[in-house]
C-alpha cells in the first residue's frame, strides 16, 4: 500500500497523521509517514535475511 494511503487504512498511521497535522504541514506529515513506513518496511525485510542466513 502507498504511504500516501496508510492514514486513510491503518489506525496505528491514522493517529499518527492527526498528532502530526496539528502543528505541521500536509507534505511534511505524508513525508513524515512514508520516511518511518520505508524504515519499518527495510528493518523488517533485513531481520528477514539475517533469519535466513541463521
Amino acid at each position: 500500500m502507498p504511504p500516501s494511503r496508510l492514514p486513510r487504512c491503518d489506525d496505528r498511521w491514522k493517529e499518527f497523521h492527526t498528532r502530526l497535522r496539528k502543528t505541521k504541514p500536509a507534505n511534511v506529515v505524508s513525508a513524515a509517514i512514508a520516511n518511518r513506513w520505508l524504515r519499518r518496511l527495510y528493518h523488517e525485510m533485513v531481520a528477514t535475511e539475517t533469519e535466513l542466513a541463521a
